[in-house]
């Protein structure tokens, strides 16, 4: 499934025309900004109901973490809710779900 308002489909082809990582960053977190943190929470609480009410996820396919729209995400977020997203990467299912616990839903 697709949460337009963060997925950074628009901006895919932007960075394979050499935009540098910091244009990119910007160019994302003003879309971000664009929809705000209501929007945003109100989308993912769709999503929670219509999906059974599992955890969501934030998935990215690039190589460096650092570099991807989840972590742009991840900061963007925790600045404004101070909720944080935790990473998944190297975490076990169980660590994963005690992570979640307390988190947007």
């Amino acid at each position: 499934m697709r949460c337009s308002e963060i997925t950074p489909w628009g901006l895919v082809s932007a960075k394979a025309k050499e935009l540098t990582a910091d244009e990119w960053r910007e160019r994302y977190v003003a879309r971000l900004e664009r929809h705000g943190v209501e929007k945003i929470q109100q989308r993912f609480e769709t999503l929670y109901r219509e999906y059974g009410k599992h955890p969501l996820a934030l998935l990215c396919w690039e190589e460096n973490p650092a570099d991807c729209h989840r972590s742009y995400f991840a900061d963007w977020w925790a600045a404004r809710t101070s909720q944080v997203v935790p990473e998944a990467i190297g975490l076990d299912r169980q660590s994963l779900m005690l992570s979640l616990s307390g988190a947007l839903f």
